[in-house]
């Protein structure tokens, strides 16, 4: 049990440093003794990284029929069928792993995003919501997320609301200048579409 410990431990080390050559050997190594779910998924990281998508979807896919509940497998595989130009099947994919696990915010961010490219005005809502609400006392939060959701207000005419949640999130998160950015960007929009013309150029003044 120890050895496997270290295997695993050693081998998760190779990826954040780069190294996925290193962990393949690993991982490869730990499923010749045993179907190791984690050795799986990291193999199937492997692959994604080494951009061989069609094997490390096919693991993905393997461990997802065994254990519906690993969680992470959606995340990897989500992101194969974004790359590979499949954006409904991607949030279909998310929709089903913020179902297992609802409170994982940046998931709920890119299930928001994915959404609102494919106009799912609904999904989008609720994953938005999702993100801010989760994220209320988390780092992982953004005024960038509030930028989402208000776009998402916006689109179903609820302008005013939206409006307010942009203010709201200058406010909270003014050191988020990336976030800040995305969320006058909005604001200008929506004041350019309400003719307000003079309103959305003083925002970038």
């Amino acid at each position: 049990r120890f050895s496997v410990d270290i295997a695993r431990l050693k081998s998760d080390i190779c990826l954040k440093i780069n190294k996925p050559q290193i962990a393949e050997k690993i991982y490869n190594k730990m499923l010749s003794i045993h179907n190791f779910n984690w050795a799986t998924l990291g193999l199937a990281k492997v692959h994604f990284i080494n951009e061989n998508y069609d094997e490390s979807k096919t693991l993905l896919e393997q461990l997802i029929d065994h254990h519906k509940s690993y969680v992470e497998a959606y995340d990897i595989l989500s992101d194969i069928m974004r790359l590979q130009g499949d954006r409904l099947e991607a949030q279909e994919i998310l929709v089903t792993a913020t179902k297992l696990s609802p409170k994982t915010i940046l998931r709920q961010k890119k299930l928001g995003e994915l959404a609102l490219q494919q106009n799912d005005i609904e999904i989008a809502e609720k994953a938005y919501k999702a993100a801010i609400t989760f994220g209320q006392y988390s780092y992982l939060t953004s005024a960038s997320d509030h930028a989402g959701y208000a776009k998402v207000l916006h689109a179903r005419k609820i302008s005013t609301k939206a409006l307010e949640i942009l203010k709201e999130a200058q406010k909270n998160y003014r050191e988020d200048f990336d976030g800040l950015l995305h969320t006058e960007i909005i604001e200008a929009l929506i004041y350019k579409e309400q003719g307000k013309h003079n309103q959305s150029q003083d925002i970038f003044k």
